[in-house]
């Protein structure tokens, strides 16, 4: 036998030897995308496992017929098949690798856009916070300075009133803030006309449900002046110690841009006072107690006249401050049910107890406003 001839039988034995090999190793069928090229290969994997080389090469010539659509033609989707090893990757990318690739860059995109936009966000915020502190300010200022300048030209009248409650068992005189958005008056007899009001009997009666006592008499007097005989602390809420367990920065979460809060003479029994009004002067905010643990808040806005009056917006307050002073029991459903109640006729006064919380919801409607408190049962 010559040289050649004992080549070609080597290697007919040996690919016969090698078919045998791989008769019972499950093989794996690739198909090379025809939009790649063979120095730059994708291959994709066929689903099935194929039992040896030879049922391999058969499903080849049937993978390689798939078409695909594109621009409106069918082309051939592979170009190139090669049957491997289950385990074995072809040379070159898979489907699978160049679509996780896709996805870590398209992922490392977006990442980099937020890092951006966050950064254009917090300039802007900063820059929007920095410019309502100034405008705060400034106007904290002109409000000062247009206070001073009435005071100076006009005289200022105060609504008093002369109560009798638990607190005052033996009456005192009142004025009539922080429950009235309109305590101080330049006209005398506008003063006198919101005092025959609080005489009324509407307006006595539910004052009376708010200050669980009795209103006697009302003056209007000069301010700086006060009225004959005892004088209240300027506040007829329930003067107790207990507290509801809730911070004066969560009382103002999302309400601090609304009210500039100050602090106020304490109380007779020593707790310390806050109170703010919105620039409009149609909502009062009044915070009692120890900041970091108070005892009583109470939000007092001017009563909207209908669905449509621009106060209707105070609402919105009463929700953020019952959501942030009873966090653990706020649900909108009794929120809004008992507001509905408060703000239509007949005017009805409600308290909810939740948990060791009591909230107060008193509508005044003789005096134009509604009062929502919050404190320990």
């Amino acid at each position: 036998m010559s040289i050649c001839g004992a080549v070609v039988v080597l290697a007919i034995l040996g690919v016969a030897g090698l078919a045998e090999a791989n008769h019972d190793v499950p093989m794996i069928l690739w198909l090379r995308l025809a939009s790649s090229t063979p120095e730059a290969p994708v291959w994709d994997q066929r689903i099935s496992t194929y039992d040896g080389l030879a049922a391999c090469q058969r499903a080849v010539g049937l993978a390689l017929t798939g078409r695909s659509l594109q621009g409106g033609k069918l082309i051939n989707k592979y170009s190139e098949a090669t049957c491997l090893p289950a385990g074995t990757l072809p040379r070159g990318k898979t489907v699978a690798r160049e679509k996780a690739e896709e996805e870590e860059w398209q992922k490392q995109q977006f990442e980099q856009q937020m890092k951006e936009w966050r950064k254009a966000d917090l300039k802007e915020v900063d820059a929007r916070v920095k410019e309502q502190e100034a405008r705060a300010q400034e106007e904290k200022r002109a409000r000062r300075a247009e206070e001073e300048k009435k005071a100076q030209e006009a005289k200022v009248f105060v609504l008093w009133m002369y109560i009798v409650t638990p607190i005052y068992p033996s009456g005192a005189w009142v004025p009539t803030t922080p429950y009235s958005t309109d305590t101080h008056f330049s006209d005398l007899a506008l003063c006198k006309a919101r005092a025959q009001g609080i005489l009324s009997d509407t307006g006595k009666a539910v004052w009376a449900k708010l200050l669980e006592g009795e209103v006697r008499e009302t003056t209007c007097l000069l301010d700086g002046t006060n009225p004959p005989g005892p004088i209240g602390s300027g506040t007829w809420q329930e003067q107790t110690k207990q507290t509801i367990g809730i911070s004066y920065d969560q009382v103002m979460e999302y309400l601090s841009n609304s009210f500039l809060m100050e602090r106020q003479s304490p109380l007779n029994n020593g707790q310390d006072r806050y109170m703010g009004k919105t620039k409009d002067g149609s909502a009062v905010l009044e915070i009692i107690g120890d900041k970091n643990n108070i005892s009583q808040a109470s939000l007092i806005v001017e009563f909207p006249n209908d669905v449509l009056d621009p106060r209707m917006t105070n609402m919105l307050m009463i929700l953020r401050l019952l959501k942030n002073t009873v966090p653990e029991h706020y649900n909108i459903e009794w929120v809004t049910t008992a507001l509905g109640k408060v703000i239509k006729p007949p005017y009805d006064s409600e308290i909810i107890v939740k948990g060791s919380k009591a909230i107060e919801m008193v509508p005044m409607k003789t005096v134009g406003i509604l009062v929502v408190t919050v404190k320990h049962k």
